[in-house]
């Protein structure tokens, strides 16, 4: 996924906002921006709520192996 957070890419599949992804899961827009961003890794009960609001497993959200090669 060319190094993007998966929350990123998941909630631009659903062409979701920040501000939509956020009010679905019932999280403010800044924690989704930090998670997104990489300055925040969220705690539990937040990736569950937003892996809620985009109907996926939370651990659809944890960060994709890099390839070194």
């Amino acid at each position: 996924m060319n190094g993007e957070a998966p929350l990123r890419v998941w909630r631009e599949h659903r062409d979701l906002s920040v501000e939509a992804l956020a009010e679905r899961a019932g999280v403010p827009a800044g924690t989704v921006a930090e998670i997104e961003g990489g300055r925040l890794e969220g705690p539990l009960p937040v990736f569950v709520a937003l892996a809620g609001a985009l109907g996926i497993d939370a651990e659809d959200l944890l960060p994709w192996p890099q390839d070194d090669a």
